[in-house]
């Protein structure tokens, strides 16, 4: 209820709480919007009334033409489309992950940046990796991204649709960081990204199965043709009309990133791949995945990138502007804290950040 006055001041807002349990009205029952949240037993049930004549003539155009299909979308859409519109900055997130697992994979429909900047990420499984194999996954969906750009492919039926890509290694170099100079050393580790894709190494570490089939890549591998390397790459064409739930601007091609930069951003984007829209972070036990010990100015940087990262996902609409420090102490006495005040030294105790789901609906 406190979220709802919050975010929305000047709507007909009341709670109710009797025998039957808890009720939050939003707008009156003769309103052309009318939203009631209640609990009955142990379910929370989310209500809709649309009463909008132009909507409602359209209801009615669709029993009269028997297209029962399309009214069932239609009014499935109004509801989620009011629903998102009360709820996408609750921070109960529990109560509405039904709601995050129906829109998540439509947000990639709507561009955060230009075609080519961004990255579309899938559930990553919560583990520890190697550096080398966090590279390698960053590297795979941004080669998905990249093959999506192409136009020049072949297509062959193998046990479903696959296409054949042709491509120099170096173009791909350019494409996963423009502003990085292209050595000798980079250009084998990347010849030996493209050789062991056929091993599937890289794809246990997506958490979802069916996806991790989806993107099996059946044929990968580079070859010397006249002194330049082409890697010859087979992808399932169902990939290119595939909604991944995230979709992040792509930061790792941005610049030359450190050691410590990669790590945290790969961090974040790893932490924030998963299901629930509430993501918590521990930085202390991120300090303890190092192999060595860090010393104290060294931490002071890590915990710098967490900020400046988060405060990116926030300016970009990814995540809400309050992040939740789920322990109370001396150094946290508040428990919300809006991101523009936060500084690196809040950040010595877990916290979480909520997720905002970016899904534009038409009017």
């Amino acid at each position: 209820m406190k979220h709802l006055k919050r975010v929305f001041p000047n709507n007909n807002l009341e709670y109710i709480r009797n025998r039957s349990g808890e009720l939050i009205n939003v707008g009156h029952r003769t309103s052309a919007k009318y939203y009631r949240v209640y609990s009955k037993g142990e379910c929370l049930r989310f209500e809709f009334e649309h009463k909008y004549r132009k909507t409602l003539n359209l209801y009615d155009h669709f029993l009269k033409t028997k297209q029962f299909h399309k009214l069932e979308q239609r009014i499935s859409y109004e509801f989620l489309k009011q629903t998102q519109h009360l709820f996408s900055y609750s921070q109960e997130t529990e109560k509405v992950e039904w709601l995050a697992q129906r829109l998540r994979p439509f947000q990639t429909r709507n561009s955060l940046a230009d075609s080519g900047t961004t990255i579309n990420i899938h559930y990553i499984q919560q583990c520890s990796m190697k550096k080398f194999q966090k590279q390698d996954l960053i590297w795979l969906f941004q080669l998905l991204a990249y093959l999506k750009l192409l136009d020049g492919y072949k297509t062959a039926n193998l046990r479903s649709k696959f296409r054949q890509y042709k491509f120099p290694v170096r173009e791909f170099l350019y494409f996963t960081n423009t502003t990085t100079e292209i050595n000798q050393y980079k250009l084998e580790k990347t010849i030996e990204f493209f050789n062991s894709l056929e091993q599937n190494l890289v794809f246990k570490f997506l958490a979802d199965k069916d996806y991790r089939m989806l993107v099996t890549i059946p044929e990968a591998y580079a070859n010397k043709v006249q002194n330049r390397w082409i890697a010859e790459v087979w992808v399932a064409d169902e990939v290119f009309n595939y909604f991944e739930p995230f979709l992040f601007i792509d930061h790792f091609k941005q610049k030359k990133m450190t050691i410590d930069e990669f790590s945290v951003l790969f961090h974040i984007i790893q932490k924030f791949s998963v299901t629930k829209l509430r993501k918590d972070f521990d930085i202390p036990r991120f300090f303890d995945s190092y192999s060595s010990k860090l010393n104290g100015t060294r931490k002071k940087n890590i915990k710098n990138l967490f900020l400046h990262y988060i405060k990116n996902l926030q300016q970009e609409g990814k995540i809400q502007e309050q992040v939740l420090f789920p322990l109370h102490s001396e150094s946290n006495p508040k428990r919300l804290i809006k991101i523009s005040d936060l500084n690196a030294e809040r950040l010595i105790e877990p916290f979480a950040v909520f997720e905002v789901l970016q899904v534009s609906f038409v009017k």
